[in-house]
C-alpha cells in the first residue's frame, strides 16, 4: 500500500448516485491507480472491483463520494470488507513513512510495523499482515506470492 494521489475531478456519472462503477469511473481509477490495487499493488486485469474506503455497508452516504472509491483486487476487497474502516487513507498519508515493510525470504512472510498508536495506522497494519498472509490464496495470488519471494531470493543472493 502506497501513497495515492487522485484526479481531483469526480467522474460526471457520481452525480446520478445510481452506480459507483461506471465505465468513467473505472477509467478514471485505473489511470489514477496505474492498474493496480490500491491495498496489494497488483496489477489488476479482469479480477477489479471499486472498492469503499470507509465501506458502503458502515457509511452509506458515502457510497457515490469520488475520495471514498479505490481501485482493488477482488481478493483483497473481500478481505477488507466493512471491518476495516478505520485504515489509513492512501489520499491522505505517505504510507511508506507511516508502515514499514519487510519480508521474511526464509518463512515467506511479510513482516508490517509502525511506530504510530493510532487506530488508523493499527488497523492498517493489521489488514496488510492479513492480506500478504492470508491463509486461504486462490491459485493466481499464491502463484505470484511464490514468484515474488523468489525474485527477492534471488536478488539476496547476488
Amino acid at each position: 500500500m502506497i501513497r495515492e494521489v487522485k484526479s481531483p475531478n469526480a467522474p460526471a456519472s457520481l452525480s446520478n448516485h445510481i452506480k459507483y462503477d461506471e465505465q468513467d469511473v473505472l477509467n478514471q481509477l485505473f489511470i489514477d491507480h496505474h492498474e493496480k490495487c490500491y491495498l496489494c499493488e497488483l496489477k489488476v486485469k479482469q479480477h477489479y472491483q471499486v472498492e469503499h474506503l470507509k465501506s458502503k455497508e458502515n457509511f452509506p452516504g458515502l457510497k457515490f463520494e469520488w475520495p471514498n472509491l479505490f481501485l482493488s483486487d477482488d481478493y483483497c476487497n473481500g478481505k477488507k470488507s466493512k471491518n476495516f474502516d478505520e485504515i489509513l487513507n492512501p489520499n491522505e498519508n505517505n504510507i511508506e513513512e507511516i508502515i514499514e515493510q519487510r519480508i521474511d525470504s526464509i518463512k515467506r512472510k511479510a513482516l508490517f510495523t509502525t511506530s504510530s498508536t493510532s487506530v488508523a495506522a493499527q488497523k492498517t497494519v493489521e489488514l496488510l499482515s492479513r492480506l500478504f498472509n492470508g491463509t486461504y490464496a486462490p491459485k493466481l495470488r499464491k502463484k505470484r506470492e511464490d514468484e515474488f519471494f523468489k525474485e527477492v531470493e534471488r536478488i539476496i543472493n547476488d
